[in-house]
Order: C-alpha cells, then structure tokens, then sequence
C-alpha cells in the first residue's frame, strides 16, 4: 500500500523520530509507526483526510497535523539517500524529460500566472526529471509553472547549473533529451527542416536517442505511482488562496487593509439560513494564519485601534442576532401607558 517493504518501512519510522522532536514513547491518537504509515498512504493515494481520519481511527485534524509535521521530517531523512543515488549516478550518462503534476484551478489568476499549460490543457506546475539509463530516479528540479517551456524550465529549475561541466561538449557524461530541450547542450535529435524531409542517416540517429531517451518515461510512470503527483495536488499553494500580507515598506498601505480584509473575511463564512457569519473549521484557521505576516497584522490592527480612538474610524459595531434587538438592555424602556379596567370589573376598595 505504501511502496515500501515492510524493513524499509521499519527504518523510516527509526529515521523519522531521530530527526524530530516527537516523543514516541507518548501516548498519541496515532502511534509512530501508525504515523508515519498514514502519512505514506497519503502521499502514496492522495487520499482525502477525511478518509484517513476514519480509517486510523482519528480527527481530520489529526491527520493534518501528522502530515505537517511528518512530511518534513521524511524528506529529510530520506534526502542522504537521495544524494548518495544522485553522486552515483550522475558519473554515467543520464536521460532528461519533463512532467505536468496538476494543481486544479484554485488560483484567481492562474491563467495569467503561467500555471495553466497549453500543451497538456492542465493547471500545475512543471517539474523536470533526470533519471539514469536502467530507468531509476536520479535529480528532480524546482517545480515551475505549467506554462513555461521544459528547456527554460530545466534553466530555472537549477538543474542545468548542476551539469555545468558534465555535457557532451565539456567531454562529460552528457544527457539524452527530446527536441524541447534544444540549445541546453544536452544529446537531443534532429529537427525536421521546413519543407525538406530527413534523411536516412538522420532519421537513424534520432531513433538512436529515443531508444535511449526511453528509460526517463519509466522514471516519470513511477513517480506518478505516488499519485498525490498525478491525480492532482490538494495541499496549500503558496500565494493562491491564503492571503499574504507583507512589510509596509513594499506595498501601499491600502494594499495591506484590502488583504487584511481578505484574510480575516476567510476564517467566516455567512450562513443565508440563519443570518449569521459562523466560524471555519481548524483547519482553515492554520492554512489562513500561515499565510499573514504577524508585523504587519499588528501594525494594521494598531492603526486601526488608533484611528478609532482619534475619532478618524468608526466605532464597530456589532450585528444584530436573529429576533433580537440592538438596543442594550439597560437603555431605559418607554413609560407604559395605564392600563384601563376591564368592563363590568370593580376593584373592592382596601380595608
């Protein structure tokens, strides 16, 4: 269910623990091993955290909170292995391609933004792959936007400056790639001249270098076993739905007040039922707060505690409940009018 062995499994958990401050021996909802076995099923299925929570027997909050904590804490321990495969690896000559990991359309500007691609008619990023020649994993690059072509991908992920030195012209190991990545300095074929036809000889080459470009599609079909990497990303994106609101000194003031207001507007949501702004869940909570830069909420608050004190803002005002008054109740109530004896009723006089 997890990709790994049972014995892999067992030495992630040890690794995992070593490189955080989690106290295993404490009695949690979910123990270690249980953790980081969820953690892997998630990664592994995508799995939404409500399903999680109901097969270990857990809050969906838990959940969130075990893959937080966990996911860093696997990447690390899991990061000297990668680099010792990478170190071994890179001595022979590799392949290079690229893969959409799609991220749905949750950004308000993702069509200009560069995240939808019109080559695969997806939103996501763009993340670029080296793999060895018997098809294993050896290098992945910073995610970039879906919209940006693989040779400026591969420039800006940061792995063309790790190959400096180590392609065909630089008498290095070099690279198979395919005709996107022309002008990288990696083995790509040859591009058919416009209104002329290949030749044999050439048409022979480029069946050379597909036949050995092959291997990095094996790459690509196993990272993609991971499935949170080919059904769709559901995690936070930086800078889409949580509003951030940075220094001062970079954007207006304006500017800061507008996405203070977005923020806050966030953790409630209006109920047309009854009438009233009801609170979000935790975890909508930690997914905005993550995002609000804590100097600048408090000089936005400040500001607006001072401008109310100075008479420049407004008092808030509270709304009114449903069926109830804003009037306070110890504001004087209007003198009631003398009630009128009922007819044929004689009050006896008092003794």
């Amino acid at each position: 269910m997890t990709g790994l062995t049972s014995e892999q499994a067992d030495r992630l958990v040890l690794d995992v623990y070593a490189h955080t401050d989690l106290d295993p021996s404490r009695r949690r909802a979910v123990g270690p091993y249980r953790s980081v076995l969820l953690v892997l099923l998630y990664l592994r299925h995508n799995l939404a955290q409500a399903l999680l929570a109901e097969l270990f027997d857990c809050s969906q909050s838990t959940v969130s909170r075990l893959i937080s904590r966990l996911t860093p804490a696997v990447t690390t321990a899991l990061t000297p292995n990668a680099e010792h495969v990478a170190a071994r690896e890179l001595s022979s000559t590799v392949r290079v391609d690229g893969f959409l990991a799609p991220t749905g359309d949750r950004r308000k500007d993702t069509y200009t933004s560069g995240m939808y691609s019109g080559k695969r008619h997806r939103c996501g990023f763009n993340i670029q792959v080296v793999g060895s020649f018997h098809g294993t994993l050896v290098l992945t690059g910073k995610p970039q936007p879906g919209a940006m072509h693989d040779a400026k991908a591969w420039r800006e992920s940061g792995l063309a400056a790790k190959f400096e030195g180590r392609l065909h012209a630089d008498d290095g190991p070099g690279g198979f790639a395919d005709t996107a990545y022309t002008g990288t300095g990696l083995c790509v074929p040859h591009r058919k001249p416009k209104g002329q036809s290949l030749t044999e000889s050439t048409r022979e080459y480029n069946r050379a270098i597909a036949s050995r470009r092959a291997s990095v599609e094996r790459v690509i079909a196993h990272l993609k076993n991971w499935r949170l990497l080919a059904t769709g990303y559901r995690g936070l994106l930086v800078g889409s739905r949580c509003p951030s609101i940075r220094s001062p000194n970079s954007r207006s003031t304006e500017l800061h007040d507008r996405r203070l207001n977005n923020a806050l507007s966030s953790l409630t949501r209006y109920d047309a039922l009854t009438g009233r702004h009801v609170v979000r869940s935790e975890r909508t909570f930690r997914r905005v707060l993550t995002g609000l830069d804590g100097d600048a909420l408090d000089q936005a608050v400040s500001r607006y505690v001072t401008d109310v004190i100075r008479g420049i803002s407004p008092v808030p005002v509270l709304p009114a409940r449903p069926g109830r008054s804003n009037v306070s109740n110890a504001a004087p109530r209007p003198a009631r009018s003398p009630t009128r004896p009922r007819p044929g009723y004689c009050r006896a006089p008092r003794t």
